[in-house]
């Protein structure tokens, strides 16, 4: 049988197999220069792209490598080197690629084809374990495939994406280390390449040492992390760097016009509600996740929002602000249940660049996953962490519950208690029949206030009031004002009056 019938460390499917054994192995030297040319370019010979399992096909009209992972194809132009992947794949396994020698204690983690290859060669005696689709993405049988190895190399490349996959790998298998290639090279087959590393060499002496976790407060006091302004967006503590806020109210009470208040603020590095503000000497870029405004009335309330800022404001607000679907007139999927939302949104957020993520709201985004269950719960708010590692900051909005509707607490939030626990600020909308104008007013006038719960600091709470724009009663108009209920003195604002 062909090579198709090695370790898979997975469910194979054997139809691919099947087809995979249909095609051709690579040819010989000096019957197709396209294959040479590659060759030598990796200073790599035809029996070691066929150790990792190297056929030819045709693939997009191209003449490709081709090699058959777990759970299905990949391809790599022999022309230019784009790269195609079968679609439809969730890819969550290495494919392995087993030392000669039989059992090993050794693994290698490579991210690319080029670099299983020459590990492959280099080192018999370590199995090698080639990453489907890029460096970021581990999955848990990823983690497995490793668990029965002694020593786990991840010689991702040395770039921010593989630096970003190796933590992420290093932090789930306790017993692998971080490798570089020497010299600064960014990957090793271009270490092979330029002579930088031979047969044999020492791959301890590359191992990175593991930074340190623990530190005197003497080390903490004298350390440098930056400016106020170098770790908030406002200068209110709001809305740390790389942290999390959420904003949550009952139905219809202007969570999504909260959540837009801050797109504009930190799209355009402005006072968020006219009253908190902007510190960065930049603004930022800001993507949203909005899944509950029908596509056309959301382009509204933007067409409205432009024309109520000045010039420069409005340029910075529509090139620094960026939108999932709704230009298709489609609402985004991000469901937890569906395979491989995670990773589809991480690859949506470094494509764009985003400093900043709105997801609007999180009961759109659990699908059929239960809220109350913290184990349910888990997957999405592993996606914060996953985006707060990257250096974004994650805004969500959330719904009350029913029995909590006019709360102006985190407690009232709907499902999981993780909602209101994990966050570094919360924002809560909360209505005051004894201060507050009731919804069913001729005027239709809404009016809310603002509540800030801070995990470091404190900020003034804020009103809202939100009415028809006269002469076009489909858009709202929104105004941002002293809470509700404040009189300058005394009065029923609590400790959001700027007295306390």
């Amino acid at each position: 049988m062909g090579e198709s019938n090695g370790d898979w460390g997975g469910e194979r499917d054997d139809s691919k197999a099947a087809l995979w054994d249909t095609l051709p192995l690579l040819p010989e030297a000096g019957e197709d220069k396209l294959v040479d040319a590659f060759l030598a370019e990796k200073h790599l010979t035809r029996e070691d792209m066929a150790r990792i399992g190297t056929r030819l096909s045709s693939h997009a009209g191209r003449a490709c490598l081709t090699w058959l992972f777990p759970d299905g194809f990949k391809w790599r132009a022999l022309l230019d080197g784009t790269r195609y992947s079968e679609e439809g794949v969730t890819w969550k396994h290495f494919k392995r690629i087993k030392s000669p020698q039989g059992y090993v204690d050794t693994a290698f983690v490579a991210e690319g084809e080029s670099d299983g290859a020459t590990i492959a060669k280099l080192f018999p005696g370590i199995d090698v374990f080639i990453t489907p689709n890029g460096a970021k993405n581990v999955t848990p049988e990823m983690v497995q495939a490793l668990g029965s190895y002694k020593t786990v190399y991840v010689g991702h490349d040395a770039d921010e994406a593989g630096e970003a996959g190796a933590k992420e790998l290093l932090g789930q298998a306790a017993h692998a280390v971080r490798v570089l290639p020497p010299q600064g090279l960014n990957d090793w087959n271009q270490a092979w390449s330029v002579g930088a590393i031979q047969e044999g060499f020492d791959l301890s002496s590359v191992v990175q040492k593991v930074p340190r976790t623990m530190f005197s407060l003497l080390e903490l006091t004298e350390a440098n992390l930056g400016s106020y302004a170098d770790n908030h967006y406002f200068d209110k503590p709001i809305l740390p760097l790389t942290g999390t806020m959420v904003v949550h109210a009952q139905k219809k009470s202007g969570k999504s016009f909260v959540a837009l208040e801050l797109m504009r603020a930190l799209a355009t590095g402005t006072p968020f509600a006219g009253y908190i503000e902007y510190v960065r000497e930049a603004p930022a870029r800001v993507g949203m996740y909005q899944m509950e405004i029908p596509p056309f009335d959301f382009r509204s309330r933007i067409i409205s929002y432009v024309q109520s800022m000045g010039v420069t404001e409005a340029r910075l607000f529509l090139e620094n602000g960026v939108v999932a679907g709704m230009a298709n007139n489609q609402f985004p999927r991000v469901k937890v249940t569906t395979q491989g939302f995670q990773a589809k949104v991480l690859r949506e957020v470094e494509e764009q660049e985003l400093d900043v993520v709105i997801f609007d709201p999180v009961q759109r985004m659990l699908a059929s996953a239960n809220a109350n269950q913290m184990h349910e719960i888990d997957v999405l708010m592993e996606l914060f962490e996953s985006l707060t590692d990257m250096g974004c900051a994650v805004i969500y909005c959330a719904h009350n519950n029913k029995s909590d509707r006019d709360a102006k607490s985190g407690h009232a939030i709907a499902g999981s208690q993780r909602f209101s626990g994990d966050p570094d600020a919360i924002c809560s909308l909360y209505f005051d029949k004894a201060t507050m104008m009731d919804d069913d007013n001729p005027a239709q006038i809404k009016e809310r206030n603002l509540h800030w719960e801070l995990r470091s600091g404190s900020a003034l709470g804020r009103g809202i009031r939100i009415k028809p724009t006269p002469g076009n009663e489909q858009i709202p108009h929104v105004e941002f004002t002293e809470p509700h209920g404040y009189t300058g003195g005394g009065g029923a604002a609590d400790d959001d009056n700027p007295a306390i």
